[in-house]
């Protein structure tokens, strides 16, 4: 299934995901440029929320330019098939390149980016519509970080994730969502 079809059949969580789903579904209707940076106003980014075989850790890696914890994820640069990208983040920003998907979307997010100077160049303030998937991995596995982007990579229990990015609200909703996946079993 393509992006574009799994994102018609998404069923978002709690308001503030509907919402953010109905913000994607009209720039998904109005731009013809969904997938690349080139396109100023905002892009379509891929992120993914990885757990543990337990499914009681994340992986977060603490972002350089932005200066707070998050999961791995980036731009598409051009490519519609937004898992295979989210995939290639958590390698190129973990180390990590055995992975299981265990869910199609599993989270959308929208949000502002502000003006930053990255990769020698300015950027302007943007929008990202952030499609977020499930992976699962052994926590065992070496980790490693790009020093270009992050400053470290670590495995963080779901009682602390708070605790580092206090106010990350799609953070908390993702863990809910998981939670309740465990309890189902």
């Amino acid at each position: 299934m393509t992006f574009l079809e799994e994102i018609k059949i998404y069923k978002p969580y709690d308001e503030r995901e509907q919402a953010d789903f109905a913000k994607m579904s009209a720039f998904i209707e109005k731009s013809d440029n969904l997938f690349s940076r080139t396109n100023l106003a905002g892009h379509i980014t891929a992120s993914a929320c990885v757990v543990n075989k337990d499914m009681d850790k994340i992986l977060l890696v603490h972002h350089k330019v932005l200066d707070y914890w998050l999961m791995p994820g980036g731009h598409a640069d051009g490519s519609a098939d937004i898992l295979a990208m989210a995939k290639q983040e958590v390698a190129e920003e973990t180390g990590v390149d055995q992975v299981d998907v265990l869910s199609g979307i599993f989270d959308i997010d929208v949000h502002s980016i502000p003006m930053a100077h990255k990769h020698g160049k300015d950027e302007p303030e943007h929008t990202h519509y952030d499609i977020r998937y499930l992976l699962q991995t052994d926590e065992s596995l070496p980790l490693t970080f790009s020093e270009r982007e992050s400053n470290d990579v670590r495995w963080v229990e779901f009682d602390n994730v708070l605790n580092l990015h206090p106010d990350w609200v799609s953070g908390a909703r993702m863990i809910k969502k998981i939670k309740q996946l465990k309890a189902k079993g």
